[in-house]
C-alpha cells in the first residue's frame, strides 16, 4: 500500500504439508531480482525512483522472527506474472501436543 497506493493487495493463504503458507501481492514497481536478498539485510532499503525513507529493519525482523520459529520469509516475482511482487511467509503448522483433550 505504501509503494502503490491505490492498487489493489491481495493476499492468499494456504497449506504446504506441514507449513502454513501466507502470500501477499501488490502491482507496485516491484522489487528487482539482484536486490531480493539484499532487502532481508539489516538496514538494507531498495533503491531507486520507488524508495521511501526507512530505517531498512523492518524486512530484517520480519524474517528473523519467521526463522526463530522454524520458517522463513521471501520475496518474489508474482507468480502470474506482471508488476508487483509478492512476500511469501512460510510458518510450520501448529501440532496439539500428544496427550491433549480433544476440542
Amino acid at each position: 500500500m505504501k509503494y502503490a497506493p491505490g492498487l489493489p493487495v491481495e493476499l492468499h493463504v494456504e497449506r504446504e504439508g506441514d507449513m502454513a503458507v501466507i502470500a501477499v501481492r501488490d502491482w507496485g514497481p516491484g522489487i528487482p531480482p539482484e536486490a531480493r536478498e539484499r532487502i532481508f539485510e539489516r538496514f538494507a532499503r531498495n533503491t531507486g525512483e520507488h524508495a521511501r525513507a526507512s530505517l531498512g529493519l523492518g524486512l530484517y525482523i520480519s524474517r528473523q522472527l519467521a526463522r526463530a520459529h522454524g520458517g522463513d520469509l521471501s520475496v518474489e516475482a508474482p507468480v502470474e506474472g506482471g508488476p508487483g511482487s509478492r512476500f511469501v511467509l512460510r510458518l510450520p503448522r501448529w501440532k496439539k501436543p500428544p496427550g491433549t483433550a480433544p476440542e
